[in-house]
């Protein structure tokens, strides 16, 4: 399975881009790709990557492409079977469309000569040394009979006994479907061995041999033949380097609820139900809110307050009462820092804050360095957030009901920890705006 999940990731890029095309089923009104002639009684893994999509939906509805999935699936299948890991860039979104003419067009067949595979490799921005080290995944799997028989009837430049042996199980007439391994030695295993059978001339599909055939790849062949560390390393770059073949981003196409059938075909009632349901998820704090779509914010905000520290002592307790007098005043939505205007009014000259509310400058700066890392993502009221968690500084003793505690604290710094993390975890979650409420805004002065 783990090399048909391979084997199916590698047929969606091929055909417009790693879009989660080749999932889509056909029906009486839309042609697919599952019955173009690379693939029909071929593909397999649709019901694998149907039971993921399940699990995620329950999970996190509508949020996850079928492409994103299949990429994951593909990279972790190869890892299972003992072969290398790779960084898989997130974000795809899921075509509303498939193309059965590219699938035939552009996917290189069994019978494909060496040229042919160099070009419709570069066809996609690979070059030669990614075509071979691709040529690499037929180390796992197994091949139709219909797809390596002319090999082992009419091919010379095979071994003799490896064709009288695949003939056993490949009749010159029926047989189709028989299957044999691509990889004579270790077709469960994901390694090098595949590079030995074209060095020993037992490349099971035409195309396999013609890597190793007197031509400009026979070098590179027999350096992954005995060099598995070097073969691991470039599959792995090949695969991350096609895994970003035309993907669709942003808001383009679709998240698809289930991964056979475009989301568009369902009724406008169930995909707005669905919507909902979505925001609700999201309308909701948390620590990990931003570790995927800004995983650069706390080192941003917290080297910032460094600074900002280092050059006014005072700054950190500025910073925590500007943070104080927004979680005050309509809950913790970023309203204090506002600009008054001719036609608004905010805060800021308010009794409580007027000459005295500061440290504008600094959230200003860190929200300008966090746009630069995640542009209109991170709300100024989450920066005011951190940036107060951050740059912590607090006196109160006064003579008055919170001495003791003031004292138990200044010698119990457990206690003090514990307790002040619990409190401002407490105040943060003052009637904060989430979800589809409010805005992000681009500059925290001005409201978008």
């Amino acid at each position: 399975m783990g090399a048909s999940i391979l084997r199916l990731f590698f047929h969606d890029c091929f055909v417009n881009g790693c879009d989660g095309s080749i999932l889509l089923d056909d029906t009486a009104a839309f042609t697919g790709e599952q019955n173009a002639f690379p693939n029909k009684n071929s593909i397999r893994g649709l019901e694998v990557i149907d039971s993921i999509k399940a699990q995620v939906e329950a999970s996190c509805r509508a949020t996850v492409s079928c492409a994103d999935i299949l990429a994951l699936a593909a990279r972790d299948g190869v890892v299972m079977l003992g072969g290398p890991t790779w960084t898989v860039d997130l974000g795809r979104r899921d075509a509303r469309t498939a193309s059965q003419t590219a699938a035939n067009s552009d996917l290189p067949g069994p019978s494909s000569s060496l040229s042919t595979l160099v070009a419709k490799f570069a066809a996609k921005g690979l070059d030669a040394r990614d075509m071979t080290a691709l040529s690499g995944a037929h180390t796992i799997g197994q091949a139709r009979c219909a797809t390596f028989r002319s090999r082992i009837y009419n091919d010379t430049d095979i071994d003799a006994g490896f064709a009288a042996l695949r003939r056993q199980s490949c009749p010159s007439i029926g047989g189709d479907d028989n299957l044999a391994p691509l990889d004579s030695q270790t077709p469960n295993r994901f390694g090098n061995n595949y590079y030995q059978d074209l060095v020993a001339r037992f490349g099971l599909l035409h195309s396999d041999q013609e890597l190793f055939s007197g031509g400009p790849q026979d070098a590179l062949v027999r350096q992954y033949s005995s060099e598995e560390s070097a073969f691991a390393r470039d599959f792995a770059t090949a695969m991350a380097k096609m895994a970003t073949i035309s993907p669709l981003t942003g808001t383009a196409e679709e998240i698809r609820l289930n991964c056979r059938t475009m989301a568009s075909s369902q009724s406008l009632f169930s995909l707005c139900l669905l919507s909902l349901f979505a925001c609700a998820t999201y309308a909701q704090l948390s620590s990990s809110f931003y570790d995927h779509t800004c995983p650069k914010l706390p080192r941003i905000v917290r080297t910032a307050m460094i600074q900002a520290v280092r050059n006014e002592r005072r700054m950190g307790a500025s910073i925590l009462r500007l943070f104080f007098h927004d979680c005050f005043v309509n809950g913790c939505d970023g309203s204090i820092l506002l600009d008054d205007t001719a036609t608004f009014t905010g805060e800021k000259n308010a009794f409580p804050n007027r000459n005295s509310v500061r440290g504008f400058e600094v959230i200003d700066t860190i929200k300008s360095n966090v746009e630069a890392a995640c542009n209109a993502t991170v709300s100024c009221a989450d920066i005011l957030a951190l940036a107060a968690r951050d740059g912590v500084f607090l006196e109160l003793f006064n003579g008055g009901s919170q001495d003791q505690l003031v004292r138990l604290y200044s010698f119990n710094e457990g206690l003090f920890a514990g307790d002040f993390v619990t409190a401002m975890l407490k105040m943060g979650n003052i009637s904060p705006l989430t979800g589809s409420n409010g805005q992000i805004r681009l500059n925290c002065r001005k409201v978008n």
